[in-house]
């Protein structure tokens, strides 16, 4: 968790706009060297070129963390391979919200998620309401996804 905030120096302001491509980027970096270069988990990215105040790139940096920190946890057991993604790009039907993705074609969830009886199930949902949006998490047959749908901006509220 550290890492979200060190990729940061002191002096910049709240305000400050963050690029999410670089910033994501190299947070996964260190996520893949720290933990997934040890297993066999590839790391995908696919990044939106789009700017976040220093703030709510934060929220968005541990959001992707915490995860990111889930999938390595619980959803290639025993060494089982796979591949986890993050993607991030501008939603495809609202105008100014983002989606934030993460899927991962791992063994998937045992009991729904959507329960709100785990620590982290709370804190992704607290996490996505300071962002001024929302987290859902599904499963198909071949991947297990977690979506963060929020507005870009901080004044705004998602349709």
């Amino acid at each position: 968790m550290g890492q979200v905030y060190n990729r940061f120096r002191i002096t910049e302001r709240d305000d400050d706009m963050v690029a999410l491509a670089d910033y994501l980027h190299e947070l996964c970096d260190d996520l893949s060297l720290a933990r997934f270069s040890i297993r066999p988990i590839a790391l995908r990215l696919d990044i939106a070129d789009i700017r976040l105040p220093l703030r709510r790139a934060i929220v968005v940096g541990i959001i992707t963390n915490e995860l990111l920190t889930n999938v390595y946890k619980h959803a290639f057991p025993e060494d089982r391979a796979g591949t986890a993604t993050v993607t991030l790009a501008r939603h495809p039907f609202f105008a100014n919200t983002l989606c934030l993705t993460v899927a991962d074609n791992g063994v998937g969830f045992a009991r729904p998620i959507a329960s709100g009886n785990s620590v982290g199930h709370r804190l992704m949902v607290g996490l996505a309401a300071q962002l001024g949006g929302a987290i859902t998490f599904a499963r198909n047959e071949e991947q297990t996804l977690a979506v963060v749908r929020f507005p870009l901006g901080p004044d705004r509220s998602l349709p």
